[in-house]
C-alpha cells in the first residue's frame, strides 16, 4: 500500500514540474527561436513593403487628383465664359460693294440690309489665330471673344457688373519664372518648371481695344505681345485644346460645316458654309457677324508626374506629342476629329503618360443664328 501511495505522489510531483521530463511543456530550442525570429522579420519586411506601396500609391493618386482638379476647374471656367460670348449684332445698310454704313468706304447708297457688329469671335489653330514666333509652343487651338463680364482694374468701374471684356483661351508652353511672385522672380534656388499651360486672357474694360479697329485681330494680339500681358494660368499640363463651332445636329448631322476645311471660325470674315439637314434640305449662308450656336470643346491634360518625366527628357523644349499635325487641316468629316483625338491619346499612352480628356458641347446664349 505504501508503495502505491508513494508511486501516486511521485506521479503528481512529475506532473507539477513544468520543465521536467514528464512536464506539460517543453523549452524552445535555439533553432526554433531562430526560425520564429526569421519568420517575424520576414513578416515585418512584408508589412513595411505593403505600407510603403500603399503610401506611394496614395501620394500618386493625390497628385493625380490635384493635377486633374486644376484641369477640371480650367475647363469649367473656359466653357462658362464661352457660353457668355456676345457680338451685340444689329442690322445696318450695305452698299453695292458690301461696305456697311458705318464704314468709311460706304458710298451713301444703300443696296441691302444685313447684319453688323463691332465685336469679334475668332477661333482656330493657334498657329493661325495667334501667329506665334514658335508655333510648337502654342499647340492645337485658341479662341477669343467678348463677354459682359464686368471685370475692371479701376475701382470706380468695379460697380458696373456687366461692362464688356475681351477674353481668350489658348495653350502655351514655357517657363514659370515670369509667373512667380515678385519676391521669387529672381530666386536661383528654385528650378524653373517648363510646362504646357492653359492660359486665359482677360482684358479689363478700360483697356478694351475691340472698338479701335473693325478688321483684323489686333484687339487681342497686341495685348498678348505687350510687356505686361493681361493673362493668367488656368491650369497646368494641358496639352491640347480643340474648339469646334457647329450647328445643331438637326441642321448639320455632319457636325463640321462651320469649321470645314481648317477649323477656323472668324465672325469678321464672309465665310460661306453649306450643310445638308436631317430632313435632306440644304442649309447655306455665311458666318459674317454671327456667333456659332454651339461649340464643342475638347481638352486633354496630363498629370504632374508625367509632365516631370517629359521635362526630364526634353529639357526646355516643348514635348512633342504630335499636336502640330492634329486638329489643323483637312476637316473632311467628324470622324477625322475623333481619329485625331484617338491618335493623341494613343501617343500619350505609348509614352506612359497619365492623362484625362474633357469634352462637352456649349450652347452660346447670345447666338442669334440665321441663314
Amino acid at each position: 500500500m505504501a508503495d502505491k501511495g508513494t508511486s501516486r505522489l511521485k506521479g503528481r510531483e512529475r506532473r507539477k514540474g513544468p520543465w521536467g521530463p514528464g512536464g506539460a511543456s517543453q523549452a524552445f530550442t535555439l533553432i526554433e527561436l531562430l526560425v520564429a525570429m526569421t519568420i517575424l522579420c520576414l513578416l515585418g519586411v512584408l508589412l513595411l513593403s505593403m505600407v510603403g506601396n500603399i503610401s506611394s500609391l496614395s501620394k500618386r493618386s493625390r497628385e493625380q487628383v490635384e493635377s486633374f482638379q486644376g484641369a477640371r476647374a480650367g475647363f469649367e471656367a473656359l466653357t462658362r465664359n464661352l457660353s457668355q460670348a456676345t457680338l451685340n449684332t444689329y442690322w445696318d445698310y450695305y452698299d453695292s460693294a458690301s461696305n456697311s454704313a458705318s464704314s468709311a468706304s460706304y458710298n451713301g447708297t444703300p443696296a441691302r440690309y444685313d447684319r453688323q457688329s463691332e465685336l469679334h469671335f475668332r477661333s482656330g489653330p493657334g498657329s493661325n489665330v495667334l501667329i506665334p514666333a514658335t508655333p510648337a509652343n502654342y499647340p492645337t487651338h485658341a479662341v477669343f471673344f467678348q463677354i459682359p463680364g464686368g471685370y475692371s482694374a479701376t475701382n470706380t468701374l468695379k460697380t458696373l457688373t456687366t461692362t464688356l471684356n475681351a477674353v481668350g483661351f489658348f495653350i502655351e508652353f514655357g517657363s514659370d519664372k515670369s509667373l512667380r511672385p515678385d519676391f521669387l522672380s529672381n530666386s536661383t534656388s528654385i528650378n524653373e518648371r517648363n510646362r504646357y499651360r492653359l492660359m486665359q486672357m482677360q482684358q479689363p474694360t478700360e483697356s478694351l481695344q475691340i472698338y479701335s479697329t473693325n478688321t483684323g485681330t489686333a484687339w487681342f494680339t497686341n495685348p498678348l505681345a505687350s510687356a505686361v500681358r493681361p493673362v493668367n494660368v488656368l491650369a497646368e499640363n494641358v496639352v491640347a485644346l480643340v474648339i469646334v463651332p457647329k450647328l445643331s445636329e438637326t441642321e448639320d448631322p455632319s457636325n463640321i460645316s462651320l469649321v470645314r476645311p481648317d477649323y477656323n471660325y472668324d465672325s469678321r470674315a464672309t465665310k460661306s458654309y453649306s450643310a445638308t439637314s436631317a430632313s435632306g434640305t440644304t442649309i447655306s449662308g455665311t458666318t459674317l457677324h454671327q456667333l456659332p450656336p454651339l461649340v464643342e470643346v475638347i481638352m486633354v491634360a496630363i498629370d504632374e508626374t508625367s509632365a516631370q518625366r517629359a521635362a526630364a527628357i526634353n529639357g526646355t523644349n516643348a514635348p512633342d506629342f504630335g499636336q502640330s499635325t492634329l486638329f489643323t487641316t483637312n476637316v473632311t468629316s467628324y470622324a477625322g476629329l475623333t481619329n485625331d483625338l484617338n491618335t493623341l491619346e494613343n501617343t500619350l499612352r505609348s509614352r506612359g503618360m497619365i492623362y484625362r480628356t474633357y469634352r462637352t458641347v456649349v450652347g452660346i446664349r447670345g447666338a442669334k443664328w440665321s441663314k
